[in-house]
């Protein structure tokens, strides 16, 4: 395997002189036409086959060159054509859209929550109701949002599924 999440290209065959690889990117031809360019210039590669139906390379090279350095070559020209930053991109942008959204929910929670306790002492219904419905909205959300925190937290507390309370 070289690289990692949907940027890894699986090596399913590597024999002495020749390498298969797989990815969905081989499925395009123009993203794979620069990968293939690369290739042709390493010194000992002789030919490379692209099969875009079912998305593989096939890399033939001279017999000379050891099977972990072709590797280690493959994986320099892969990581400069399709460079992992761009997956940390997506996954900046979504950690600090979930704060933003933790800045609204977290006020939010303790807002509806003082409501519906508000409207529970001066003995009105309707907004106890109101505010109890956007509480429990809320808390949805949080839960949502705070979902592999919050199982951690609940298999620690059970013991993964065995009772915490047995006696040996």
């Amino acid at each position: 395997m070289i690289g990692r999440g949907d940027r890894t290209m699986n090596v399913v065959s590597h024999i002495p002189g020749r390498i298969r690889c797989v990815n969905k990117v081989f499925l395009d031809r123009k993203k794979t036409d620069l990968f293939m360019d690369r290739i042709r210039t390493i010194e000992h590669v002789k030919e490379v086959r692209l099969n875009d139906c079912i998305g593989s390379i096939l890399i033939l090279y001279k017999d000379d060159e050891s099977m972990k350095n072709m590797q280690m070559r493959l994986k320099e020209q892969w990581k400069s054509c399709f460079p992992p930053e761009q997956d940390h991109i997506t996954t900046k942008r979504s950690k600090s859209n979930k704060s933003k959204v933790r800045s609204i929910v977290n006020p939010g929670m303790i807002i509806s929550f003082a409501g519906t306790l508000g409207a529970l002492a001066f003995d009105s219904k309707k907004w106890h109701i109101a505010f109890g419905t956007a509480f429990t909205g809320i808390v949805l959300g949080h839960m949502g949002l705070n979902r592999k925190p919050l199982q951690k937290s609940v298999n620690g507390l059970i013991g993964n599924g065995r009772r915490s309370n047995q006696i040996s």
